[in-house]
Order: structure tokens, then sequence, then C-alpha cells
């Protein structure tokens, strides 16, 4: 029988998309799943838009919460997943019609307890891939290959065992970048394979991860932890830092200080940027990959 794949949807004010999501799961090859809308609050007509497809599919369940951030609804996803295999994705975002069967194929392939594959930022109209590798394997470094964008599994575009979420959940205090904080801890711990097939679609628009927050301390930038990390998780932590460092001008100084004895990682990422061409033929070359 088919492993049971549940899908996490957080919904906040989403009438406008979420019918989308939604079709894209209506049109996976896959069919064994079950997909958890959480409701966080909205105020607009998502929560009565979650009910109709509830009503019309017993694979969907909705939940209705008061607001209280993704992190949260992903949080209550998770409580009351089936499934023994995870995804989520964001409202605004879709998959494509073989996501499911690509990522659980690739995870079974390589014995791996996460699967990730490309996926494609769209914006205006426009699409563009991420993810820089066209070569499926097991991945040896899940940092070098998140570092030199060879692999991120990001929303929509992993699948996890339902086991490596058994501890963790997410911080609920954060709300820029409140999944990288778990991400970081499980992929020291667990074994990630890829596939260049592309299996979502990053919805990007004017209220995205360029806008900046009014209370800067709710970004994971300002609570990252460089000590006892391997070379790799600390140059994505630089990169990181990099991006806090042009994101809040008003806040470079705090940043400099606060991470002071970690700055080394920012210059040295710098420094890589500055061959951005050699980026992907570098990894390819260190880790055996082909193009």
């Amino acid at each position: 029988m088919q492993a049971l794949i549940s899908i996490i949807v957080p919904v906040y004010n989403k009438a406008k998309a979420i019918d989308r999501c939604i079709q894209s799961v209506f049109a996976q090859s896959y069919t064994n799943w079950e997909l958890l809308l959480v409701n966080d609050g909205s105020t607009d007509a998502s929560g009565a838009i979650c009910d109709k497809y509830a009503a019309q599919d017993s694979r969907i369940r909705v939940f209705h919460k008061p607001n209280g951030g993704v992190s949260s609804a992903r949080n209550m996803g998770l409580d009351n997943v089936k499934g023994e295999w995870i995804t989520y994705i964001d409202a605004d975002d879709y998959f494509e019609s073989s996501a499911l069967d690509t990522l659980l194929t690739i995870a079974l392939k390589y014995n791996t307890d996460i699967a990730t594959a490309n996926f494609q930022i769209e914006y205006q109209n426009k699409k563009t891939p991420v993810c820089n590798c066209n070569c499926e394997h097991r991945i040896k470094n899940n940092f070098r290959a998140w570092y030199f964008t060879s692999a991120i599994p990001g929303p929509g575009a992993a699948l996890f065992k339902k086991s490596v979420f058994q501890a963790l959940r997410f911080n609920e205090s954060l709300c820029r970048y409140e999944d990288a904080q778990l991400l970081f801890d499980v992929l020291r711990k667990h074994t990630m394979a890829y596939s260049p097939q592309f299996v979502m679609t990053y919805a990007q628009d004017y209220s995205s991860l360029s806008r900046q927050l009014s209370h800067p301390e709710k970004d994971f930038i300002f609570h990252m932890d460089f000590s006892n990390k391997s070379l790799w998780e600390k140059l994505v932590l630089g990169s990181l830092l990099n991006e806090g460092l042009a994101h809040y001008e008003q806040y470079t100084e705090a940043l400099r200080t606060q991470y002071k004895d970690s700055l080394i990682y920012a210059y040295i990422d710098c420094k890589i940027r500055r061959f951005k061409k050699w980026k992907t033929a570098y990894y390819r070359f260190i880790t055996g990959t082909k193009a």
C-alpha cells in the first residue's frame, strides 16, 4: 500500500490564492495524501473556501484557530498529521503535478529521511529556477549543498519522514526565516536526497522576504548561533548575516557587535560571491556531481 503523505498549508487571508494551491494538490499523480488546511484567524473568505473543499473531499481536514502566525499554524498541522511523510507549502504557492511522486520516489530510492527537489520563483509572470544542480543524487553534506544553492529544502520543495519532527517544532516567536531554525536542526541529523525535477512554484509578491520587519527581533537573522557548527553551516549563517547587514542598515553596527566573533564567515561569503560564476563548477568538482 502507498505511504500516506500529509500536506500542511497555513492559511491567512489568502482568499485570492488558496484555490490555486488546493487545485495543485488535487492534480497530483500521487493520490494517497491528506491535506491539512490551517486557517490562522483569517478575516477574509479564506476559512469558508477551506471548508468548501473539505466538504467535497474526505482527504481534506480544516483547522480554525486564532491568528498566531505561520509557525503556529504549521505546528498545529504537525500536531494533527496522520501520514508517514510530511510536506508543507504556503497558501500562495503551488505544486507541479508530479511533486509528491518525485519526492517520495527519491526518498525511497536513496533511503533518506528527507527528499528535496528543484523549484521556481514566479515574479511578474516570469519563472526562474532556484537550484543549479541538474543531477539526481544522495547529498553528502546538506549545508554545503544549501550554501552552493545545489539543494534547498524550502516549503513545498521538500518531503520529510514524520519521525524527523518528533521532538521539533517551528519557533513561533519568529516571523521572517521562521523555518530556518528548524531546518538547521533537521539538516544536522538527517540524510537528504535531491531531484532536479521541478516540484513547486514560489509565487513571489510584494509582501515577500524583502519586506523589513518593524520588530527585527522576530527575524531569525538576529538569533543565529555560530558556536559548535560545521564550516559549511557557518558559511550558510554567514550568508544570512550578510543579508541582514544589507537589509537592516539601521542595525548594521548592532549586528556586527552581536556577531563580532563570527564576522569572518560573512567575509568569506563575500569573497566567494565575487566569483559567483565559478561557484557551481567548484561545487560539482568537490562533490563529484555532474551538470
